[in-house]
């Protein structure tokens, strides 16, 4: 039997070099490996990355903290919180104020001529006892004293003939101790839109 063995030459550098084929499963394998690996990498990225904004943020939100607890700025906050406060009721006066001025410059005001001819019609000659003017309504009222009944006919035609007013009330008069008579009347000054 010896002579029936034969020996065959193997080569092992050349079997260990060379690759055997490999199986669909382990292909498949590999491809799952490295998709878990690179999902891994993606995942600790995006989770590196937050922390990190994380980190920058709590060191900005400690930097703010500091800032508005500090004394100096705080009481300089208050300051100009109550300036702010301040500021605005000056505005808000000045309005106000603005508001009345405009009011004031659209009420009709007795000018010097207007008050002449009321002196020509001889109103002012009267004694008068009280004299009102109401800005808001152009009314002057007054309340004045004559000798004689039969004078205030007169009078109250001559206060409209000046044209100053648009309506002229006679209240009626009392008598007083002195033999004199109290008048009252009412006229309303004429005004740009009547």
């Amino acid at each position: 039997m010896a002579g029936t063995l034969k020996y065959k030459d193997i080569n092992f550098y050349e079997i260990y070099n060379k690759k055997p084929e490999k199986s669909k499963a382990q292909k498949d394998r590999k491809k799952i490996i490295l998709s878990i690996i690179l999902i891994v990498f993606v995942l600790g990225s995006v989770y590196g990355f937050l922390e990190y904004q994380s980190y920058l943020s709590a060191r900005q939100l400690e930097k703010i903290k500091t800032y508005t607890k500090n004394p100096a700025y705080v009481s300089l906050y208050k300051l100009s919180q109550e300036q702010e406060v301040t500021l605005s009721k000056k505005r808000e006066e000045k309005g106000n104020l603005l508001r009345i001025q405009k009011a004031l410059e659209s009420y009709p005001v007795l000018s010097n001529d207007e008050f002449d001819a009321l002196k020509k019609a001889g109103l002012l000659d009267i004694i008068t006892k009280e004299l009102t003017y109401d800005h808001e309504s152009a009314k002057l009222s007054f309340i004045a004293t004559v000798h004689s009944v039969g004078e205030l006919p007169a009078y109250i035609d001559r206060v409209r003939q000046t044209g100053i007013f648009n309506d002229i009330v006679y209240e009626g008069y009392t008598a007083t101790k002195n033999n004199q008579f109290d008048f009252v009347v009412s006229c309303i000054l004429k005004t740009e839109d009547k």
